[in-house]
Order: C-alpha cells, then structure tokens, then sequence
C-alpha cells in the first residue's frame, strides 16, 4: 500500500526525478499514472467549484451592498435589469480571475493524464514541474558546455589481449542510451556495451565496449564513429518550429526567383577549396560531412554569412587521402552559377 501510494506521488514528477527519488522500489508506473491523474482531475474540480461558488456569491453579495447603499440614497431599488448586471458582472469576474484559469488547466491536465494512462500507457507528468526539469537541465548542460568544449571521441584499444573490454570511448557529451546491451557498430564490426568508464577532463564520459559471443544477437544495434559528436545539433527544431520554418520557406520561394547556387574555387582554379553560396540553407551541410562536387570529395568546413541574394555560405576543403568519408552527400548547383 505504501509503495502505491508512493507511486501515485511520484507519477506527478518527470521522469529523471522519479529514477532518482524512487531508485529500485519496484512501482507500477502504469497503474500510478492513472492513479495520479484521476485525483488531480478530481481535486481540482473540487476547488474549482468552490472557488466558483465562494467567488459568485462574494462578488453578488458587495455588488448588492453597493447597490443597496445607493438606493438608500437615491431611492431607485434595483430592477430585475440591475439584477442580471450583478449576476452576470459577478460571472465575468469569476471567469477571468487567474485562478480559475490554473484550476480548470489542472482539471484538463488531469483527465489528458488518465485518459494517457488508460489508452497509450503512457505516464505523462504535470507539465509545470516539467517545464521547471527543462529549464534546469538546459541551464546544467549550458553550464555543462561551457566548461567542456566539443572534441571528437578517442577510441581506445586495449594493450592487453585478455582485458575485459575490446573498446574504449572517452567523449566529452554522453551518451545516454548507451546502456547494457546496446550494440554498437565501428569500423564494420559489432561491440555490445557491457559498462561505464572513468573519463578524463576533456572527455569526462567513458564507455566500454566488447565483441559479443559467437552466435549472440545484436541488440539495438546502432552505428558510430568518433565524429558523430561534431555532427550532432542541440537546436533541431520541435514539430511548430519545423512547421514555421517550413511555411517561412515557402513565402520565400514563391516570393523570390530561383537562384542557382554560385560556386567559388581558389586562385588559379585551385580546387581545395571551394565556398558554395546558396539562396537557401543546406541544414544537413554540418561540419566534417562529406559532399562529393564534380566526381570529388570535399569535407564541410564551415558555414558562414554569405552576402544576398544567396545569405547562405558554405567553405569545402578537399577531403585528404585516406581520410573516411563522413554522410556523403552529392552536389551540384541548381542552375550554372560558376565564376
């Protein structure tokens, strides 16, 4: 009883604050979930008809006394006319008070959280304190960054042939879904997850990876390289955001004529590097993918603020010999912009 009780609580946190404060107290999230969101419903359907009536019969009462002190005044009672203007000034003040507003979200909240944990099994949180989780989080991993800049992974092989692990990854971001017994694919070869490692200053985050049995089954398997980091974007968009950028789009091409990409090569036609200026974004142009331009590779070097009509300005260098391509990506421009 204790443990339900204990679980009906702790539906109404986020997730991370339920892992931490519940630990291994074995909880039916499910049934908990459903538990919470009931009762938030309910309570705040309680209060909200409380403060419905306390809220009527206050505003009708002061409304009647100032009333009532004006005809003692002016000898004109009120009607039936100034009957309705009281009741319905006494409404309108309920209906745009704050807190009507916060106890009728909570009544919505509550019945979208049961209603999620009876369908889908879901077990969402109130949404204040995971508003408050974001904030926190996104302040810690600001903080976080700040202090550790982005490298790229170090892959370690053991020295000795008989140690326990075959791989070690040092990143200086983790890698939370790296858990037992993710597989992990590097170089063509399959490495299971087996635990966590000390990491260094620059690369705090350590993982250790071995090949699995003869015969085992790979287990969500993932593909990796060392670079993945570098690729890897803290600003991809929510569904509005995407959905609003994409509209924005839109308004822009049926505004604009087309232009062709212009394409800039070195003195002399040096082809080691090339800059590529566009009317549009290339958001998949991330630092180190590999675009192949005219049958040859070039890395992505950066992108930078290009002069209109194309704004959108990309630096390639020639991918050296030897070096692995990184998301290939085949280019050519829109229209023959060449200088």
């Amino acid at each position: 009883m204790k443990t339900y009780l204990l679980g009906v609580l702790l539906a109404f946190l986020p997730r991370r604050w339920r892992a931490s404060l519940a630990g291994d107290v074995p909880i039916h999230w499910g049934r908990a979930a459903l538990t919470s969101g009931f009762l938030e419903m309910l309570v705040a359907f309680a209060l909200l008809a409380a403060w419905y009536f306390a809220t009527i019969h206050s505003a009708v009462d002061q409304q009647l006394d100032a009333a009532m002190t004006a005809a003692e005044t002016t000898g004109n009672v009120p009607g039936r006319g100034g009957q309705i203007i009281i009741g319905f000034t006494a409404w309108a003040y309920f209906a745009v008070h704050p807190l009507t507003w916060l106890l009728g979200y909570l009544v919505c909240e509550g019945l979208v959280r049961t209603l999620a944990a009876a369908i889908t099994e879901e077990q969402p949180a109130c949404l204040f304190l995971v508003v408050i989780d974001r904030v926190v989080e996104k302040t810690r991993r600001s903080l976080y960054e700040a202090r550790v800049p982005l490298v790229r992974d170090q892959v370690i092989v053991p020295a000795n042939e008989r140690s326990s692990w075959d791989l070690k990854v040092l990143s200086c971001r983790s890698k939370p879904d790296w858990k037992h017994p993710l597989t992990i694919s590097y170089e063509g070869e399959g490495y299971k997850v087996v635990a966590d490692a000390p990491g260094t200053d620059a690369r705090p985050h350590g993982y250790l990876l071995k090949r699995p049995a003869a015969g085992e089954a790979f287990r969500g398997f993932q593909a990796y390289h060392p670079e993945d980091i570098l690729l890897t974007s803290d600003d991809r968009a929510s569904f509005l955001v995407s959905l609003f950028r994409w509209y924005l789009n839109l308004l822009r091409k049926r505004d604009e004529a087309p232009l062709g990409d212009v394409i800039t090569r070195g003195p002399d036609g040096d082809d080691s590097m090339v800059l590529v200026e566009s009317l549009r974004p290339k958001p998949e142009w991330m630092h180190a993918r590999t675009i192949e331009f005219e049958e040859r590779l070039y890395r992505v070097e950066t992108a930078y603020n290009a002069t209109r009509p194309r704004p959108f300005g990309y630096r390639l260098r020639l991918l050296p010999p030897g070096e692995a391509a990184r998301g290939l990506i085949r280019y050519s421009p829109d229209l023959d912009g060449e200088r």
